[in-house]
């Protein structure tokens, strides 16, 4: 009589056509990275083409009117800026700073409160003249979710506020750039600012990029006081100096700043590159060690060899975010976002994956939700998997929640007989969406008790199943117990995809399967 086999979760054994009792332990994991085990219910994993999930300032994806419905908590108009702590969010767009209390969820879901004008309905700069309360062209933005540190552009000045804003128009603290907050006037000196442009603090350094003077100024220390001058400058030899250039230590019209790792990044727009400096600078004039754009630090053209996943063409936007390893660039005259998913250690790296195109050789524009406006794109920070978009031709911000449904290993309830003493193990794997993500054999692994693991002997059948893709797979053993006497027989199954996100792994409960 043929013995029945099923899946079970208590303990029990197998009986196989050549007698004796065998445990069989099929532990199934479907891992990420190959060296990371931190156990989640999603993956974020970012793709090619990826449409955002939400959007704000526009009731839907194909909606790109400035200002739709009115000046109101709802709209925006020409964002500039973004940023949030993964809970707060602040959007820096026509001579106001809308915030929201705790990170949008739905479509044009209203600000809770503005800043730079007394209430949702102006969009007036300087309302009533200007002061610690108003704002003209408000830029770029960093927050903690405890200071909020703003570029107001027109003004020619940083404000901060040293705890998070809770109420309509609440004047700023400091100002950084101005002896006072009613002062604009700019120049290129170590107190004062030209054009700013970007903002950030990192390692309690106040980091800010200017412009039209060709620098990025370094405070080692948050300011607290009114006009402290700047202890670092970048790009430059002194603080009273604005010349452009094409070298590893010159910029032409810096704007976008990121840091990670100690790492310094700029976005050094007329020469369409992005420049990343190995420390943050201590000295003025400091070189950068790797070039992303260009193949060296003496060519500047656009789009160097033609568009690639490892070209730029400007690339406007005032901040560069870097999360887990993984860097943003928004290349901005292509209308694109370029992922690289670990930091570039060599000249003219080729990102992994590109947002707001099909491929990295395409270069359209569009009203959906996965495509940007005719302008350049405004990024703002990824915090908590969410990428924040300023797509300012659009007047809207695009927010990316970079989680895909979770993948999934699956065996068949039984082995089967492989001739020759052997059983074969036959399964499956269902890897994100369809046409999105891959799966190779040598991605699919296995180790038997505890061994070095190595490819399964077959994958085929890739299909399109429920929107997922669907690999079937085999793999061959030998199941005679192993050396010691013991019945303990373990596979464990591994599966790797590149474009996912290394900081996370899944685990499955394992089971056994009996007679």
């Amino acid at each position: 009589m043929a013995k029945r086999v099923f899946l079970d979760t208590s303990c029990g054994n197998l009986i196989h056509p050549w007698g004796g009792k065998l445990k069989l332990f099929f532990v199934l994991f479907l891992l990420i990275s190959l060296y990371l085990s931190i156990p989640v219910s999603s993956v974020l994993g970012y793709y090619t083409n990826m449409p955002a999930s939400v959007v704000l300032g526009q009731p839907d994806f194909t909606s790109g009117i400035a200002g739709n419905g009115g000046i109101n908590a709802s709209s925006m108009n020409n964002p500039l800026g973004a940023c949030s702590d993964g809970n707060k969010l602040a959007v820096s767009a026509a001579n106001r700073v809308l915030i929201w209390n705790t990170f949008p969820t739905r479509n044009q879901q209203p600000a809770d409160l503005v800043l730079g004008q007394p209430d949702f309905s102006t969009e007036t700069a300087n309302i009533g003249g200007i002061s610690a309360q108003t704002l003209s062209t408000p830029f770029g933005c960093w927050t903690d979710g405890k200071k909020l540190v703003l570029v107001d552009q027109a003004n020619k000045r940083v404000l901060i506020w040293n705890t998070f804003p809770t109420q309509n128009q609440q004047a700023a603290d400091v100002v950084v750039g101005q002896p006072d907050f009613i002062t604009s006037s700019g120049a290129a000196t170590a107190s004062k600012l030209n054009l700013p442009v970007g903002v950030l603090v990192y390692n309690g350094k106040l980091i800010v990029s200017d412009q039209t003077a060709h620098r990025v100024l370094i405070w080692n220390a948050v300011p607290t006081t009114n006009g402290v001058a700047a202890d670092v400058v970048v790009g430059q030899t002194n603080f009273t100096t604005g010349t452009t250039g094409t070298t590893a230590s010159k910029f032409f019209n810096p704007r976008g700043l990121g840091a990670y790792d100690n790492k310094l990044f700029v976005g050094d727009t007329s020469n369409n590159r992005f420049l990343i400096f190995n420390n943050i600078p201590t000295s003025n004039g400091a070189s950068a060690d790797v070039v992303i754009g260009q193949p060296d630090f003496t060519t500047n053209t656009a789009n160097n060899g033609g568009l690639s996943c490892a070209a730029i063409f400007g690339g406007q936007s005032p901040f560069i975010p870097i999360s887990n390893g993984r860097l943003f660039l928004a290349d901005g005259e292509t209308r694109r976002l370029l992922i690289f998913n670990q930091i570039p250690t060599t000249n003219f790296q080729a990102a992994d994956i590109v947002l707001g195109q099909s491929d990295c050789a395409a270069s359209v524009t569009g009203t959906t939700a996965n495509t940007f406006g005719n302008q350049p794109i405004r990024m703002g920070a990824e915090v908590n998997g969410k990428l924040i978009v300023g797509d300012q031709a659009n007047s809207r911000i695009l927010i990316f929640n970079n989680v895909v449904a979770t993948p999934s290993i699956g065996l068949y309830p039984y082995p089967e007989a492989a001739g020759n003493g052997r059983l074969r193990m036959r399964g499956n794997v269902r890897l994100g969406q369809w046409d999105r993500y891959s799966l190779t054999r040598s991605k699919l692994t296995v180790s038997v008790n505890g061994g070095s693991e190595g490819m399964i002997d077959s994958l085929y059948g890739l299909r399109e199943d429920a929107h997922d893709n669907l690999y079937e797979f085999f793999h061959e053993y030998d199941p005679k117990p192993p050396p010691g006497g013991t019945e303990g027989y373990t596979l464990k199954f591994h599966a790797n995809s590149s474009n996912a996100d290394e900081s996370y792994a899944f685990y499955f409960t394992p089971f056994e399967i009996k007679s």
